[in-house]
């Protein structure tokens, strides 16, 4: 499930995406933060600087970013690659990375590959043996050269390939600055959630400050789960 696309701009501004209420973890976004971000947002399809029709269907953005209806475009290191196919040869002459724009920090969400051992397993010892290959720079580096997924490891950044590869380097200042989603149970559900109040707010059928009210409504009624 797609995440919350808000919580990032709301982290730049300084505030968080949960905090602890009455000893019970509840998301949170009746926050001054999230109403400065949204107002920011949502003032971009007000002034007709983004498109609140804009096709949001998985990979439609790459393709309007190529062909130049959208300008610039929110993604992670895999969509180089992808844009540079669908733009041919010459394309990755046409477009720079930059990081994530910020207030107080310019912020990010981190995530998409997790290691785990089950609690079951009947090879712990075997599995957690392989996390701690996996994760050595040079092993990350050797897949980042087979896959071209980016590595965690700042000591991997230090390789030639990478080190040398100009659009690359806004992703190495970028982990410096993430955050990590909410561990909860209904993380994807909110996220579902949110997107659509998000999608009135950008179309102007709700104000900032009732379709937070309302967020923040629904947000108390979905819970965590924990």
């Amino acid at each position: 499930p797609t995440p919350p696309p808000t919580p990032p701009i709301r982290l730049s501004l300084g505030g968080g995406v949960m905090f602890i209420r009455d000893r019970n973890k509840a998301y949170t976004f009746d926050t001054p933060e999230l109403k400065d971000a949204l107002k920011y947002t949502t003032s971009l399809f007000k002034d007709g600087l983004a498109d609140v029709n804009a096709d949001v269907t998985p990979g439609s953005n790459m393709q309007q970013f190529v062909s130049g209806a959208t300008p610039m475009m929110i993604e992670g290191p895999t969509a180089a690659g992808q844009i540079e196919e669908l733009g041919g040869p010459g394309f990755a002459d046409k477009y720079a990375t930059a990081v994530v724009p910020a207030k107080k920090s310019s912020t990010s969400f981190v995530g998409g590959c997790n290691w785990a051992v089950f609690k079951t397993s009947k090879n712990k010892q075997s599995a957690w043996k392989f996390i701690q290959w996996f994760a050595q720079p040079q092993t990350q580096v050797d897949w980042y050269k087979a896959t071209a997924d980016l590595p965690a490891s700042g000591k991997a950044w230090k390789d030639k390939e990478l080190a040398g590869n100009a659009k690359l380097q806004a992703f190495e200042e970028q982990l410096k600055h993430v955050h990590s989603m909410p561990v909860t149970f209904t993380w994807g559900e909110m996220g579902k959630t949110a997107d659509t109040i998000y999608e009135k707010m950008n179309r102007g059928t709700v104000s900032v400050e009732d379709g937070l009210k309302e967020l923040q409504q629904q947000a108390d009624s979905i819970g965590t789960g924990m």
